[in-house]
Formats: structure tokens, sequence, C-alpha cells
């Protein structure tokens, strides 16, 4: 399964509206895709309420989206083939599988003036 995670701490610069075209184009070329939609807050985002989509869609409040319950949000959706996570957040860590090997894969963002 291949993941795609856009990820940043500022709103409003088109992180969702991008995740959703992927979301959408992956469709269109045939995979099966879920978009999963990491909230600021407990009530859930627009998308996530989207009916007639070419992908699935689901969401995380930020409080409990910790990599275990990524994982387990994404194992529910078994016959999803592609999943992309729409985060506003400074970092996180998914645990991948590949067949019979497992991966950790950490992400974190840096400011600008850290670095």
């Amino acid at each position: 399964m291949t993941t795609f995670i856009l990820q940043g701490a500022k709103g409003g610069a088109g992180r969702t509206l991008s995740s959703v075209f992927l979301a959408a184009g992956l469709g269109a070329l045939g995979h099966r895709p879920l978009h999963l939609q990491i909230a600021m807050s407990d009530r859930p985002p627009i998308i996530a309420l989207a009916e007639g989509v070419p992908f699935k869609t689901t969401w995380l409040p930020e409080e409990h989206a910790d990599a275990d319950a990524i994982r387990r949000v994404i194992d529910f959706h078994s016959d999803c083939t592609t999943v992309v996570i729409d985060r506003q957040s400074a970092g996180f860590l998914l645990s991948t599988r590949h067949g019979h090997r497992r991966g950790e894969f950490g992400f974190v963002q840096r400011d600008r003036e850290s670095t």
C-alpha cells in the first residue's frame, strides 16, 4: 500500500485541496484511495462527510491521531490500495508494512529559524 502524507503547520496553504485532488486523481487512475484527514477539532471536517467522491473518506481528531490509531484506521479500510493523509502538524511517526516487512517512517517539520 502506498501512503502519501501532506503535512504542514500552517492552515490555509491548500494542503486539504491538494490532498483531495491527489485522492481523486489516484481514483481516476484505478487505485482505491482512502483520504484520511487529521482534524484540529472534535468535529468531522467537511471532506469526511462528502458523498459521491471517487475515494473513501475518514478522519481522526488530532488528539487521538497517534501512529497506532492511524494504523488501525488504515487497516480497517483494507480494501483501499492507496492512502492520502492530510495533517496539520509539526511531525509524527507512522508504521507501515510491505508484505511481511515492517518499517517506521518519521516525519518532522522544522521551522526555518531552527535549521
